[in-house]
């Protein structure tokens, strides 16, 4: 997979199950994320290099108007996405607007809803003789309750079948709509791709991560550790492996006055 299939399809996890809650009543003006991980080199050194930086506007309303992602790439500045959202009548997001910087792309990622709920987002666009398609679809029980999602992306030359990137997500989800579960092993054979099960906080947050391999063998468990503001929401965010610190996540957030 190139790395710009790889860049469009992570950037679609921006908004997905792991968007998690800000816990304070005050209205949000802007976040602006950080990813860091953290390398051991051969002599025992270790190094922090940024993976990501992405900033997100909101209204006074709680509404997203835009989101910046930044990108790198050996520790270099990579890609630039500038997404900006459209809301229909009940306040809803019913459009996407993307622009890959680097690449001067654009493509729109449509929502759909069912019975006044979110059903569907998909977009499809071609791209130097490449037909790029994505869609993921939602699955609610009686009681209208998020239980399940299948995401699927997929490259392609648009005269031929066989794909050069296929990818499948299903996802599960508890009685609170929080994703417990992502199975990616249904995907194409060219990456590893493993199964990862999830436990939150009272606090909508994720405590532990659990990856297992294709065979259901497990791998190895993820922790994640807070550091709140003054609000009550989450600024630092680490992740450790075995106690070893492999990635930090850093928010600079601002409120409306």
């Amino acid at each position: 997979m190139k790395k710009t299939s790889l860049f469009i399809y992570l950037a679609l996890f921006i908004n997905f199950s792991f968007s998690q809650n800000n816990s304070s009543e005050i209205k949000i003006k802007s976040i602006t994320e950080t990813e860091t991980y953290t390398n051991t080199s051969s002599d025992g050194k270790k190094y922090v290099f940024t993976s990501e930086i992405n900033q997100t506007t909101y209204n006074r309303e709680g509404k997203k108007i835009s989101n910046i992602r930044n990108t790198y790439f050996n520790g270099k500045p990579y890609k630039t996405l500038i997404t900006d959202y459209q809301y229909d009548d009940n306040g809803r997001i019913k459009l996407e607007n993307n622009f890959v910087v680097e690449d001067s792309l654009k493509y729109f990622t449509n929502y759909d809803y069912r019975n006044n709920q979110l059903a569907k987002k998909s977009f499809r666009f071609i791209e130097n003789e490449k037909e790029n398609e994505f869609f993921e679809a939602y699955t609610y029980n009686k009681n209208h309750k998020l239980i399940s999602s299948l995401y699927f992306y997929s490259k392609k030359d648009i005269d031929s079948d066989f794909y050069q990137t296929n990818l499948k997500v299903k996802s599960l989800y508890d009685k609170n709509e929080k994703c417990v579960e992502m199975d990616w092993t249904k995907s194409d054979s060219s990456y590893k791709y493993n199964k990862y099960k999830y436990k939150w906080n009272r606090k909508n947050l994720i405590t532990k991560e659990k990856e297992y391999d294709k065979n259901g063998s497990f791998i190895k468990t993820t922790s994640y550790k807070y550091s709140f503001d003054q609000h009550n929401n989450w600024i630092v965010k680490k992740l450790y492996v075995k106690k070893e610190l492999v990635k930090t996540f850093y928010r600079e957030i601002e409120y409306y006055e």
